[in-house]
């Protein structure tokens, strides 16, 4: 399940970097946008833990060239604990779903995690979900305490979800 999660992992990365974004206000240049949001979960294992934290973050900046650049962060006790920056052209993981709404679902190999941005001028709302999939009893995801090894949950829940542009 491991080797699975190695290979796994850096395709989730990489599926978070682009983003067709004719509908947000852009400026010469680049448009920023800021999304962050905690994660709370149960851990069922290796060693059993409830009410697991983490605050995340992503600025995805958008570029007049159709290029992305994402970087994203994990943070744990209010310490920055790993991240990572990647780029990509647009039009890959993110869709326009409609008029100022992007949207986005990363099929992980037993959830599905759903994005959604909805843009109004220079202010946006963001939401974020998880779900199992069908016949799916537990989230497999990497574990900040054990860089390389993944854990299983029982409750994986986006919370706390704010959307700025900039």
């Amino acid at each position: 399940m491991t080797h699975n999660l190695r290979i796994f992992f850096p395709l989730l990365v990489a599926s978070f970097i682009s983003l067709p974004f004719e509908t947000v206000a852009q400026t010469a240049g680049a448009t920023k946008i800021h999304l962050t949001w905690v994660d709370s979960f149960d851990r069922i294992e290796p060693d059993p833990m409830n009410g697991i934290v983490l605050a995340k973050s992503m600025t995805l900046t958008l570029n007049d060239n159709k290029q992305t650049t994402e970087q994203f962060h994990v943070s744990a006790g209010g310490q920055r604990h790993w991240g990572w920056k990647t780029g990509s052209t647009l039009g890959q993981g993110w869709k326009v779903m409609g008029p100022n709404i992007l949207s986005r679902t990363d099929n992980l190999p037993n959830s599905v995690i759903s994005w959604k941005v909805v843009v109004s001028g220079q202010t946006c709302t963001f939401t974020i979900s998880h779900t199992l999939k069908a016949g799916a009893k537990v989230y497999i995801t990497p574990m900040l305490s054990r860089p390389g090894r993944a854990g299983r949950y029982s409750r994986l829940e986006a919370t706390q979800p704010r959307c700025s542009i900039e």
